[in-house]
């Protein structure tokens, strides 16, 4: 399992999402290129948050307002990272963009992440020093702290090291090397892969992209999966679902928020009964879904549509239905009023 404990608290608060000095590749280098196209070619999957640009959306700062300075959860452990360095998520990181390669089913696949923003790295290097969990080590022309059990070789954990003041790498503990020689051209990157042609025109301020693997059958001697989960994976393998190749999906926050889903099946029959399938769905929800209006305001926002092989699902919403809904699912987030307000 991946070893994160430093990082842990920051990547939960992204998704609902620092090292030393070095002699490595200049920030020119990195600059140059879109976030995803600093990762290595064989990544299957990539999520891209611009952080700075969601924070200084009008809908995040409405909502910000309405519900607290800190709409999202916050941890202990994001908590103590906080008072020790000095970081602020909402002030400070700026973007992060993850990349996965290898088997997503694997306990351990291979990761790469980019962290950029303002960071005090004398703090954070302490923090990281006084954790105890990690050890330092030169590491393709960096000076990186890697996981003690992978110094160890007892399971991947993870490194963690500066490409430059406002840069921290953080990938599987033999993969920081590969992360670098992508970032610099020395090795190829995913702007060449399927994940780069779909991320190529992509918008808004979080971006998700994934190829989606061939469906394999189980291994006799692998352990079998609950009968419920094993019963929706057949069932998704021999509904049109299992014909899909890749996805892609994008939120954009403005004075409102849209959402997009584009799903490529492998061939326009394919993509076809996909779009029938998903229609289906459509219907049915908006038939269930008179004892719930704001589920039914978000159906009815939907829009689905086939293009080729190419299926697109689509929502946008007013910041005012945003505000709505999450004033009648968390009631209390509105009631609670700072003493002396």
């Amino acid at each position: 399992m991946f070893r994160l404990s430093i990082l842990a608290a920051i990547v939960v608060v992204l998704l609902t999402g620092a090292a030393m000095y070095h002699s490595g590749p200049s920030i020119q280098a990195a600059s140059s290129k879109t976030p995803y196209q600093s990762l290595p070619d064989d990544v299957i999957f990539v999520m891209h948050a611009d952080i700075r640009a969601l924070v200084d959306s009008e809908l995040y700062q409405s909502v910000s307002h309405r519900f607290g300075e800190n709409p999202l959860p916050v941890n202990a452990q994001y908590r103590e990272f906080v008072e020790a360095t000095g970081f602020h998520f909402e002030t400070d990181l700026a973007s992060v963009t993850l990349g996965v390669s290898g088997d997503l089913a694997d306990d351990s696949p291979s990761f790469y992440m980019l962290l950029k923003g303002e960071f005090d790295r004398e703090k954070i290097d302490a923090f990281i020093r006084n954790s105890g969990e990690y050890e330092q080590q030169q590491l393709d022309g960096l000076v990186a702290f890697v996981g003690q059990a992978a110094a160890a070789g007892q399971e991947i954990s993870a490194a963690i090291a500066w490409l430059d003041d406002d840069t921290l790498l953080v990938t599987s503990s033999s993969d920081l090397g590969k992360l670098v020689r992508s970032i610099d051209g020395r090795a190829p990157n995913a702007a060449d892969s399927v994940l780069g042609r779909l991320l190529a025109g992509a918008e808004g301020q979080i971006q998700l992209a994934m190829v989606l693997p061939e469906a394999e059958e189980q291994d006799p001697g692998e352990t079998p999966l609950p009968s419920m989960v094993q019963s929706i994976v057949e069932s998704v393998r021999n509904s049109p679902l299992g014909r899909l190749e890749s996805i892609m999906v994008t939120l954009n926050a403005g004075s409102g928020l849209d959402l997009s889903v584009k799903a490529e099946a492998n061939t326009p029959e394919d993509g076809t009964a996909v779009y029938e399938m998903l229609n289906g769905y459509l219907a049915m929800g908006r038939m269930m879904a008179a004892e719930n209006p704001q589920f039914g305001l978000f159906l009815d926002r939907l829009e689905l549509q086939r293009n080729e092989a190419v299926v697109s699902l689509g929502v946008s919403m007013t910041g005012d239905e945003i505000r709505a809904a999450m004033e009648q699912n968390q009631p209390q987030a509105v009631a609670a009023e700072p003493a002396g307000s």
